[in-house]
C-alpha cells in the first residue's frame, strides 16, 4: 500500500485518533521542481510509452528528495503538481538549510543523468526557506484531509517567485533564526524514525482507488477543479467551509488532493476523471464548484479546465502521491487567481462541453502566464431546466421495428387499462432517448408523456419522481420560494379542474380524496413550506409510506384524465426509494391507462437491470442494437451530408461497431478536422490514422474505471495486443 499522507499526520492520529489540530515552530521547505510541465506536454506525444517514461523519470527525481528531507528531520505536508513543501518541526533552520543545500548539490550532479530521460530538457528547483509558528487541521467526517498554514507556510513559496532554477531563497525570518542560532552546534541533525503508516488511517484520507493503484501513471482526460477558499479568524467558519467542499467533492466524483496554502489562502485541486472517470465529468466538476459557490457565496473562487494530463502515484517507499501533472491543471489555477470571489470561471473547452443544465457568460480574453495565445473565459454558473427534452438533428433512421413494438407495447391505454412496464435496453449512445422521442411525437395527441430522469451524479431520495413534479407544477431554481409555491397552488387548481371533468365511474372520487389528504407531502418534496398539515404530523417511517401512495395517486390521476407514458430515463441509475414507488404504482392498477418506458444501459457484466414489480404487471422488452446495413450509411451519409464511399464505411463500421452515437462522433471529427476528400462524387479518408473522438473516449474510459484492478490491467494490456494475437504472448 502506498504511503500517500504526512507522516506528521500519521503520528498525531497514532497518539490521538480523535486529533483535530494543533501548532509547532520550526522551518518551513519549498521545493519548486522546474521542467515537468513542458515534459509532459512532449511526452505526451509518445502515448502510453511517453507515460511510462513520465513516471521513470519523476521517481528518479523525487526518490532522492524524499530521502533526503527525511534524513534531515523533516515532514513533506504535501505536493502540489510539481512543487514539495516541508516542514521541520523544532528545527531552528540548521536542518532545513541542510536539507536544501543536499537537494541543491544532487540536482546539479545529475542534471545531465536526468536529460536522459526528459526529452534533454532542462530538471532543476528552486528552494525557498522559513520560519516561524505552523497549525495543522484535520477536517472532514467519512473522508478526511489535513492542510499546513502560517505565514512560513505562505512565505516560502512566495519569496520563489521569479527567481532562478538552482537558487535557495532565504526569508527575513528564516535568516533571523540562522544568524541567532549559529555556533549553537544545531547542525548536528536527527533523522525522522521511520514509524509505519497506519493502513486504517490512511484510508480515512485517499480512496481504495488510490491505494492501490501502484506506482506508474497514464495519460488520460481529466477535469481540474482549482479553489480558493476565503480563510477567516473564526476557525468553525473554515472548518465548515473545507468539510462541506470535501464532503461535496466525495459526493459528486471527485478526487480531492491535499490542501495547500497559497497567497494567504487554502486552496484545493479536485480532479474528475481520475483516479475514477466518469462519462460526464465536466458536467460533474461544475456541478460541484457551482454547488460549493451557492452555499458559501463570496467565500469561495474556482477555475475549470479540460484536458489530458499525466496522472498517476509517483515518489518512493517512503511518501508518495497521487498526482496530475500537465498545461491543463496550471491553467485551471490561473483562472482561478483571475476570477472573482463568488464566481467560476472555465476556459472555451470546458464552456463548449457544458450540457444544458448550465449557462455561461463571455469574461474576457486574457493572456495567461506561461502561455502564448490568449484563453477565452466564461463564468458559469448551474441551473434548473426541468422542461429540457433533448433535441435531435435529422430523421431517425433503421428503427421501424422498434417504433412498432412500442406502439403495440401501449396498446392497453388506449382501452383504458394498465400496460404494464416496457423495458428498453442498449448500450450507451445506441440511441434510446432519440428513439423514445421520436416514439412520443407519434402518439395520439389524447396522449399525454412524463419524463422521470435520473441522476447519474447524485442519485438522491425519489430523485426522478421529484424532476416529474418540478416539471409538472412548473417549478424553477431561477424563481423564488415564493413564485414556486404560487406556480404549485396554480397548477394543483388546474388539476382538480380537470378531475371534476372525468367521470365518477372511473373511480375518480377516491383519488381525488387521496390527493387531498396527502398534498403536503408532494409540497414538501418540492421544498415548500408544509405548515401544521399530515407531513408535519407523522414520523419518518409514515411520511416515506404517505410520499409512495401520494405519488401513485396524483399518477393515477392523470392517467384518468389522458392515457399517459411515463418514461423512466436511466433507470441503471434509479435510487432505491424510487424503486420502492414503482414497485407500490404497479399494484392494483389495472384499470388506470398509463405505462411505464424505462430505459437502461445494460450492467458491466452484461446483464439488465429489472424492477420489482407486482406479479400481474404486464412486462414486455425491447433491445436496441446497433445499426447495420443501409440504416448504418444512411446516418453517415446524413451527417456528412454527402455520400460516404463504400471503403470509408467500412472503416467507420469498424472504429464504432454501428453505434448512432459513436457514428455521429466519427463524422464530426472527420469534418471538423478536414480528414475527407470528395472522389468520383462520394467521400473518402486519405488518412486512416488518428485519435478517437473524446466522446467516445470518456465513455470508455468511465467503463474500465469501474472493473476491479486485475481485470481493468487484463482490458489494458488487451487494448495494446488487439483482437488477435499469439495465444504464447
Amino acid at each position: 500500500m502506498l504511503n500517500v499522507i504526512s507522516r506528521f499526520i500519521n503520528e498525531k492520529l497514532i497518539a490521538d485518533s480523535d486529533a483535530q489540530g494543533g501548532k509547532f515552530t520550526g522551518s518551513v521547505m519549498f521545493t519548486d521542481v522546474v521542467g515537468f510541465t513542458s515534459i509532459t506536454e512532449k511526452l505526451m506525444k509518445k502515448g502510453k510509452l511517453g507515460a511510462e517514461e513520465l513516471s521513470v523519470l519523476i521517481n528518479k527525481v523525487y526518490n532522492p528528495l524524499i530521502n533526503i528531507v527525511y534524513r534531515n528531520g523533516g515532514y513533506i505536508t504535501n505536493f502540489a503538481g510539481d512543487a514539495i513543501t516541508v516542514v521541520f518541526p523544532g528545527d531552528n533552520g540548521h536542518s532545513a538549510m541542510s536539507a536544501a543545500g543536499m537537494i541543491q548539490a544532487n540536482f546539479e550532479k545529475r542534471r545531465k543523468y536526468y536529460r536522459k530521460f526528459s526529452k534533454n530538457t532542462e530538471v532543476n528547483v528552486r528552494i525557498g526557506l522559513s520560519y516561524g509558528d505552523v497549525s495543522w487541521a484535520i477536517y472532514g467526517e467519512e473522508r478526511k484531509a489535513y492542510s499546513f498554514y502560517g505565514s512560513p507556510m505562505i512565505q516560502c513559496a512566495e519569496i520563489t517567485a521569479g527567481k532562478e532554477p538552482g537558487e535557495i531563497v532565504v526569508s527575513e525570518s528564516m535568516s533571523s533564526i540562522l544568524t541567532s542560532s549559529s555556533g549553537s552546534g544545531s547542525l548536528t541533525v536527527q533523522p525522522n524514525p521511520m514509524i509505519r503508516i497506519k493502513q486504517g488511517i490512511t484510508r480515512q484520507f485517499v480512496p481504495e482507488s488510490v491505494l492501490k493503484a501502484g506506482y506508474g501513471g497514464e495519460f488520460r482526460n481529466v477535469v481540474p477543479v482549482f479553489l480558493a477558499l476565503k480563510w477567516s479568524d473564526d476557525k468553525t467558519e473554515v472548518r465548515a467551509l473545507i468539510d462541506d467542499t470535501l464532503n461535496c467533492a466525495v459526493e459528486f466524483g471527485g478526487y480531492f488532493s491535499p490542501i495547500f496554502t497559497a497567497d494567504k489562502e487554502p486552496h484545493a485541486l479536485v480532479i474528475f476523471g481520475a483516479p475514477l472517470s466518469y462519462e460526464n465529468n465536466v458536467d460533474r466538476a461544475v456541478e460541484f464548484a457551482s454547488g460549493i459557490r451557492e452555499k458559501f457565496g463570496n467565500r469561495v473562487k474556482a477555475g475549470i479546465t479540460s484536458g489530458t494530463v499525466f496522472a498517476g502515484s509517483v515518489g518512493s517507499r517512503k511518501r508518495s502521491t497521487y498526482t496530475v501533472l500537465g498545461d491543463v491543471v496550471n491553467q485551471a489555477a490561473r483562472i482561478m487567481q483571475k476570477a472573482q470571489w463568488g464566481q467560476v470561471w472555465v476556459n472555451s473547452t470546458v464552456e463548449n462541453s457544458l450540457s444544458s443544465n448550465f449557462a455561461s457568460d463571455y469574461i474576457e480574453d486574457r493572456l495567461l502566464k506561461g502561455k502564448t495565445d490568449s484563453v477565452r473565459m466564461f463564468s458559469v454558473k448551474s441551473i434548473s431546466d426541468f422542461g429540457y427534452t433533448a433535441q435531435f438533428q435529422g430523421e431517425i433512421v433503421g428503427r421501424k421495428d422498434e417504433m412498432k413494438l412500442l406502439m403495440n407495447s401501449c396498446k392497453p391505454i388506449f382501452n383504458g387499462r394498465s400496460a404494464g412496464i416496457t423495458y428498453v435496453y442498449g448500450a450507451a449512445g445506441v440511441g434510446k432517448s432519440r428513439l423514445i422521442t421520436e416514439f412520443t411525437q407519434n402518439l395520439p395527441e389524447t396522449t399525454r408523456s412524463f419524463t422521470m430522469q435520473t441522476d447519474e451524479i447524485l442519485q438522491m431520495s425519489f430523485n426522478p419522481f421529484i424532476y416529474f413534479l418540478r416539471n409538472y407544477f412548473q417549478q424553477s431554481e431561477a424563481a423564488g420560494t415564493a413564485d414556486n409555491q404560487v406556480a404549485f397552488d396554480t397548477n394543483w387548481a388546474e388539476l382538480f379542474q380537470q378531475l371534476k371533468a372525468v367521470p365518477d365511474q372511473t373511480g375518480i372520487l377516491p383519488v381525488i380524496a387521496e390527493l387531498n389528504r396527502t398534498k403536503s407531502l408532494l409540497r414538501a418534496l418540492l421544498g415548500h413550506d408544509t405548515g401544521d398539515t399530515l407531513h408535519d404530523d407523522l414520523d419518518a417511517k409514515g411520511r416515506f409510506e404517505n410520499t409512495l401512495f401520494a405519488l401513485k395517486d396524483i399518477i393515477k390521476a392523470l392517467s384518468l384524465i389522458a392515457p399517459t407514458v411515463l418514461i423512466l430515463e436511466d433507470m441503471h441509475w434509479l435510487d432505491s426509494d424510487s424503486e420502492a414507488v414503482l414497485k407500490t404504482l404497479t399494484q392494483n392498477v389495472a384499470n388506470y391507462p398509463f405505462i411505464i418506458i424505462a430505459l437502461s444501459r445494460f450492467r458491466d457484466d452484461g446483464s439488465r437491470p429489472r424492477l420489482e414489480v407486482d406479479t400481474e404487471t404486464p412486462v414486455n422488452e425491447l433491445v436496441v442494437h446497433p445499426l447495420s446495413g443501409t440504416a448504418e450509411k444512411r446516418l453517415m451519409d446524413m451527417r456528412l451530408d454527402g455520400v460516404t464511399g463504400e471503403e470509408l464505411v467500412a472503416f467507420i463500421t469498424d472504429r464504432t461497431g454501428g453505434n448512432p452515437f459513436y457514428i455521429e462522433q466519427f463524422c464530426r471529427y472527420l469534418l471538423e478536422n478536414n480528414l475527407l476528400k470528395m472522389k468520383s462524387g462520394e467521400y473518402v479518408l486519405p488518412a486512416k490514422e488518428f485519435e478517437i473522438p473524446l466522446g467516445i473516449k470518456s465513455i470508455l474510459v468511465a467503463r474500465i474505471d469501474r472493473l476491479s484492478s486485475k481485470l481493468k490491467e487484463l482490458v489494458q494490456k488487451a487494448s495494446v495486443l488487439g483482437r488477435e494475437f499469439n495465444v504464447q504472448v
